[in-house]
């Protein structure tokens, strides 16, 4: 609602977003975003997420694409790892501590819903982009990423599986990230052992063209390593309970030919599947094991 008391587009011209009231003379609104202790990351005075060309202010509160019904996803392709040649990386950290289940229930509330919340650090900071319209994280969705350097990036939500005892949600990356491959985040608890198991799953390769700096790849691979630890440190800091055990394990394939490249992909691709098929499985049969327990307890 424009409120303009003389007429003129001057300083006494305001817009009522609802939240917030935008002056246009001055390029700002007039009061702090009442969200700003929850988002840090943004200016007290952020309009549109402080990103105006792609998105506009929905309500002072939180920004929203100009056109949604169109969405990004057409505008950008996916950048698998199967993109360019040299070194293709398989990441696995992973941390598991000690838990409850309301413990692990808040956790799986927080990450499946704003992922930033323990994504965020020092290297980059996460954004998703609400594509769908339905006020949460979901398939199709898009996560922009403001990465430490001159380039950013995005990747986009493949789909999200959750269950009584974990989550798991996949993730592409798309034109413009400096790297090239699928993540896997996912979340386990072991109800009998009351220990909850966060795991950082990456398949991934530095773009060709960012191997033409010598010095780049070497970069980009150190901080990427360096922020998935602190994303394990984050882990640990909601959890507040015992670390059991906490590790990471980078192997690499050096790939000479395209071919070469596609088949070592498509086998590290597998590899996600077959690793979560093995745990949904394992998942099926601690549940029984647990069922029978309590049922042996119960019959005198």
């Amino acid at each position: 609602m424009e409120k303009d008391d003389d007429g003129e587009f001057g300083s006494i011209t305001n817009y009522d977003y609802g939240f917030r009231i935008y002056n246009p003379a001055i390029g700002k609104f007039l009061s702090v975003d009442p969200l700003t202790r929850e988002y840090p990351y943004y200016t007290p005075y952020q309009f549109a997420g402080n990103k105006p060309i792609k998105f506009i202010d929905l309500d002072g509160l939180e920004e929203a694409l100009k056109k949604p019904e169109e969405g990004r996803t057409k505008l950008k392709k996916q950048t698998a790892a199967d993109h360019g040649l040299g070194l293709l990386e398989h990441q696995v950290y992973t941390i598991t501590t000690k838990a409850t289940r309301e413990q692990f229930q808040s956790f799986v509330d927080l990450y499946t819903s704003t992922p930033q919340a323990i994504n965020n650090n020092k290297f980059a900071t996460y954004q998703p982009v609400d594509i769908n319209g339905d006020k949460k994280l979901s398939e199709g969705d898009e996560v922009d990423i403001d990465i430490l350097g001159p380039v950013n990036g995005v990747v986009s939500v493949d789909r999200i599986e959750i269950s009584n005892d974990g989550f798991d949600i996949y993730f592409h990356t798309l034109e413009g990230h400096p790297d090239a491959g699928n993540i896997r985040f996912s979340g386990k608890f072991d109800n009998s052992r009351k220990e909850f198991t966060f795991q950082i799953y990456n398949i991934t390769r530095v773009l060709a063209w960012i191997e033409l700096f010598p010095v780049a790849p070497i970069a980009a691979r150190y901080a990427q390593e360096w922020q998935w630890e602190i994303v394990l440190d984050n882990v640990d800091e909601f959890m507040g309970n015992d670390v059991v055990r906490k590790d990471k394990v980078i192997t690499g394939v050096q790939v000479t030919t395209f071919m070469e490249n596609q088949n070592v992909v498509k086998k590290e691709y597998e590899n996600i599947s077959t690793e979560t098929t093995i745990l949904k499985e394992k998942e099926k049969e601690s549940k029984v094991h647990e069922e029978n327990n309590d049922g042996s307890q119960n019959n005198p």
